[in-house]
Formats: C-alpha cells, structure tokens, sequence
C-alpha cells in the first residue's frame, strides 16, 4: 500500500504550518495530515444540521501501478512525508488480490463540533403523525364587548290571563264630597195610641185595645179610640213599635208573650215574651218591627198569647218612613 497516496512530500514543505498557507506552490493541502494511533470510541455527538455541499479538491496525478506483492502485516503508519512531484500516469496492470481485512482499530477521540453549515434546502413533508391526546381545556377567556341590538322580532301571540292577584288593601278614605241639597221632607204620617189602664185578655190570640190617640200625623194612619185595629191606607214601608208593663194574672211562674200581626198573620221577629213568679211581680215587653205594604188597606194589631198577663201602660206608635 502507498504510504503517499498523493505523491511525495516536496523537500519544499519543512512542516505542518507550511501546509496551512494556501498561497505556497510548493505544498498540496492534504500533505501534512498525520495519522496518529486510533483512539477510543467516543460517544457519539447529536446531529447537526447538514451543510452545503464542499467544492471538489484538486485531484492527483496516479503514479504507476506496480505489481502487487503479497500482504504483509500492517504495521504502524509512519509520519507524513512532503509529496512528491506526480509522475506520469502508467498502464493500468491487472488488479490484485484482495488482501485480508485488518483489525479494526480504536475508534479515535471525537474532534471538536465544526461550524454550523448553512441550512439545506427543504425536504418533503413527512407521513403526518398520530394525532396527540386533547391538551386541558384552557381557561374561559374574557367576555367580549356586548354585540348590537338586533331588530325587534313581530309580536307573538298574546298569552293566556294569569290568575287574579290578591286583592290589595284598602285605599285611604277620599275626601268628604259637598254636601248635596236638601231634599223635599216626606209628608209625616204617624199615629201613636195608649191605654194606661190594665187589661186582660179573655183568650190567647185576643188583641189589646188602645183607649187614646196621643199624637196623629197625615192621613196613612188611622186608629178609633177604644179599638185594637190600626188601618194603614197607602203603600210604603212602616215602622211600628211596641211596650208595655206587664203583671202576672195567675200563680205560680207563667210565661207570658206578645207579637205583632198584619191581617191577622204575625210578622217576623216581633215576638217578645217573660216569665213572671208572682202576682206581684212586674216585667217590661217591647218589640219593633219595620214592614213594606204594598197593597192597602191593612190592618195592624198587638195580639195576647195566652191569658197568663194583665197589661197597662201600653203603647203602640206606627210611623211611614217614605
């Protein structure tokens, strides 16, 4: 194997430094490159990114290819002498026998990283990726500012009534309003009549008679003195009251009652009535009633229950009230 595989060193190239100047004529670039023992296998560096692509070197002149001898043993590589001149170019002779391969040496240390070259054209896109799982949903970010009011849409159907409300309490009481103007005063018809002395009746449902007229108004009212009957000849609505005192007639306790009757039928809630223990004992009867007379005449009286009372001071006064 040539150990100047790129001609002999020139006497010119007295050292390595020689070799670094690109301008001497008598040195080639690769002249000066000593192999040294190899190293240990360093680790292995990352990947820089791959740079353009050199300019060619110079290439040498072949020298003569001699006959090949048999393989020694590979011993050491010397030092790097200075190339020669490059002879002329021989035959090409006949290749010879592959030599057996040497050991592999140590794998030297790892030189320093070299210069970043410039960045290589693109490369074709590769197969796309399994898509990665969803990343965390991110935080809600800031609400936007409100959009404009869109147009008013038609008016829908109105809706069924709702339920009535509670009602509301009461308002404050309005103001009095003006006193209006006096009416025309309805003509006065009234008839009170008395008997002051006792009287009792000779059987139950017998009328009590009044022996005086105390007062007479109008012509609605009529009583004779000494009679029970009070007529009333017009229509409209009557009040008539009653009292008397009233002793017992028999012994011992009795119940004793009164009622007011119009044509021989007695009206509603006119009833009174008490008991008496005693012949000598005295009770108070009154009753009031108020009354609508339609068709006239009628006939008022103030009828005994039974027989159990003896009656004096009695009064009976009829008045039309329209």
């Amino acid at each position: 194997m040539n150990q100047y595989p790129y001609g002999y060193p020139d006497r010119n190239c007295r050292n390595c430094n020689d070799c670094d100047q690109q301008n001497s004529p008598h040195c080639w670039t690769r002249c000066c490159v000593l192999t040294g023992a190899t190293g240990a296998t360093g680790a292995t560096g990352a990947t820089g990114a791959t740079g353009p692509q050199g300019p060619r070197g110079f290439m040498g002149f072949p020298g003569p290819t001699g006959p090949t001898g048999a393989t020694g043993v590979t011993g050491p590589f010397g030092p790097q002498g200075n190339p020669g001149a490059t002879g002329a170019t021989g035959p090409m002779g006949p290749a010879g026998v592959t030599g057996a391969t040497g050991a592999t040496g140590a794998t030297g240390v790892t030189g320093a990283t070299g210069a970043t070259g410039a960045t290589g054209p693109m490369g074709p896109a590769g197969v796309t990726g399994v898509t990665g799982a969803t990343g965390a949903t991110g935080e809600i970010g800031a609400t936007g500012a409100t959009g404009a009011t869109g147009a008013t849409g038609e008016a829908g159907p109105v809706g069924p009534t709702g339920a009535t409300g509670e009602t509301g309490p009461v308002g404050p009481t309005g103001a009095t309003g003006a006193t209006g103007s006096t009416g025309i005063a309805a003509p006065l018809n009234l008839n009170s009549s008395a008997n002051v002395a006792e009287q009792t009746p000779a059987a139950a449902g017998d009328a009590l008679t009044f022996a005086i007229t105390q007062a007479q108004a109008g012509t609605a009212i009529s009583h004779a003195a000494g009679t029970a009957e009070f007529i009333l000849t017009e229509p409209g609505i009557y009040e008539i009251e009653y009292n008397t005192v009233v002793a017992s007639s028999a012994s011992p306790t009795f119940t004793v009652a009164l009622r007011l009757e119009i044509n021989g039928d007695p009206i509603p809630g006119s009833r009174s009535s008490v008991s008496i223990g005693a012949a000598a004992d005295e009770q108070t009867l009154s009753g009031r009633a108020v009354i609508t007379v339609n068709g006239t005449p009628v006939t008022i009286t103030l009828v005994a229950e039974d027989t159990n009372g003896t009656y004096s001071d009695t009064v009976l006064t009829i008045q039309k009230l329209d």
